[in-house]
């Protein structure tokens, strides 16, 4: 979503890139696109997040980089300070944990659950997603100008 008038968040504040959450995420999809909307409205400022399409650029690199193989096409989270990836429900979690209150609170209840169920919950809402929601068959950003900085391709 960055063009090459605008930098990333990775290059304007390289002191922070060892604590960058990155959020891999359907940029074709409606769902996931207004997902990605609400997350920088209620994220807590201290936590930089840099999202990139799961068919872009910076995925495709860091797939490569860090050997990462097998994974679902579904959300993800990577915190590049430990490394840890992951998936679908429990990438929902981690990212709300990153969200102002009460979406923080509302991550630890759902973290009760067990992963099980958080991904069959993961699995039906992401099969019905385009349903309910029109898969985008273009790349126009619904982002406002000044989130672009919050965008890697």
């Amino acid at each position: 979503m960055t063009d090459n008038n605008h930098r990333s968040l990775a290059e304007k504040e390289p002191e922070n890139l060892k604590s960058f959450i990155r959020i891999f995420y359907d940029d074709k999809c409606n769902f996931c696109r207004m997902c990605i909307c609400f997350v920088i409205k209620r994220r807590r400022r201290q936590f930089p997040l840099v999202f990139s399409p799961i068919h872009g650029q910076t995925f495709e690199c860091m797939r490569k980089s860090y050997r990462w193989k097998n994974l679902p096409n579904s959300l993800i989270f990577f915190n590049q300070s430990n490394h840890q990836l992951v998936v679908k429900g429990q990438a929902i979690i981690r990212i709300m944990r990153y969200l102002s209150f009460p979406w923080n609170l509302f991550s630890r209840l759902l973290d009760i659950l067990p992963d099980g169920v958080l991904n069959y919950f993961y699995d039906k809402i992401a099969k019905n997603r385009n349903l309910i929601f029109k898969k985008s068959k273009s790349k126009c950003s619904i982002y406002k100008e000044e989130w672009r900085r919050y965008f890697e391709k």
